[in-house]
């Protein structure tokens, strides 16, 4: 499993360059032209998430880990 710190930029997010982002109250969502989301905590957590839309396995870990998944279509 890859790992990042809580200030390091995802590699989907450098590649592509933010297409959109939203948020809601407590997270941050951010849309890369490739499709790549990523889920960043507005208080200041570890929690990162990346995942491909539409089929996507995404683990969210305390630790500050980055987990990056994508379902084979059944």
């Amino acid at each position: 499993m890859p790992k990042a710190t809580q200030s390091a930029t995802p590699e989907c997010v450098k590649a592509g360059g933010v297409h959109s982002f939203t948020g809601d109250a407590t997270h941050l969502f951010l849309t890369d032209s490739a499709g790549h989301v990523v889920r960043l905590p507005k208080q200041g957590g570890a929690e990162v998430e990346i995942w491909s839309q539409p089929q996507a396995d995404a683990v969210a870990l305390n630790d500050g880990a980055v987990v990056v998944g994508q379902r084979q279509r059944e």
